[in-house]
């Protein structure tokens, strides 16, 4: 069963302004506390580490969080940043909690919506790992075959039509 989830965009401070985890809004916050394991491999320790993450976000098209309806924190986030005619999705991550519930499909589904009423040909990704190929195919998104096939880790993309 899905999850209802609120999709919106995540503020992101001056990443310069950032001296203490205090300086962060408590929702982008926790936002880096789920996203951070996925790009890192491991939990969020260090107010430098939150400044590099918020400095890639501030460079974003767009920072989107998922919250279930009637809760203040998130779920899950996605940064997307825009290519030529595409947007390339440098990391969505969902709390361990909500994984299963929809969240990261729905927040896919958002990231193609926009993409779709701005004119962008497709969506790219790259996958790590067999459980998050999965996902991605179930949605619609095949590997690049430009790429080495057999690598583990995989670019996906998935055209988007008007």
């Amino acid at each position: 069963s899905e999850l209802t989830v609120v999709i919106g965009e995540l503020a992101i401070p001056d990443p310069r302004s950032v001296n203490r985890f205090d300086d962060i809004p408590p929702e982008t916050l926790h936002a880096l506390r789920i996203i951070e394991p996925a790009i890192y491999g491991g939990p969020l320790k260090t107010v430098g580490r939150a400044a590099h993450l918020l400095r890639n976000m501030d460079e974003a098209k767009f920072n989107l969080s998922a919250r279930p309806v009637g809760e203040a924190m998130p779920s899950g986030v996605a940064v997307v940043h825009e290519g030529v005619r595409d947007f390339w999705v440098q990391s969505i991550a969902v709390d361990p909690r909500y994984r299963g519930l929809g969240v990261g499909s729905t927040l896919m589904r958002t990231i193609e919506k926009i993409g779709r009423t701005q004119a962008m040909r497709a969506i790219r990704l790259r996958v790590i790992g067999e459980s998050a190929l999965e996902f991605y195919e179930r949605l619609g998104y095949y590997p690049d075959r430009s790429g080495n096939e057999n690598s583990v880790v995989i670019d996906l993309h998935k055209p988007l039509a008007p």
